[in-house]
């Protein structure tokens, strides 16, 4: 499939996040890193990574990523900055 698709990133995207939601947190990263350097434009390819980094508990990068898919796009990318804030319990902001 991905070798016949026009456009991989979206493929990337679906894998990553199918990955994700078995728990399989390394494979997810190799799908998320490949979805970034397809579509390194695109502000969804920061917001998915910032859910992947809230999977991996890692809250801080998780923020950054967050905070970059909104600054990219801050009226489509909403959910990105309410994902941010709520993460600000968790960093001690």
């Amino acid at each position: 499939m991905l070798q016949m698709a026009k456009d991989q990133a979206p493929i990337y995207n679906a894998l990553g996040y199918n990955y994700l939601t078995q728990n399989n947190i390394d494979e997810a990263l190799t799908y998320f890193e490949k979805y970034i350097a397809a579509a390194p434009k695109n502000p969804n390819v920061y917001d998915s990574m910032g859910d992947y980094y809230v999977k991996a508990q890692d809250f801080k990068k998780a923020h950054s990523y967050f905070q970059k898919a909104f600054r990219m796009d801050s009226i489509n990318f909403k959910s990105s900055y309410q994902k941010a804030e709520a993460l600000k319990d968790k960093l001690g902001y």
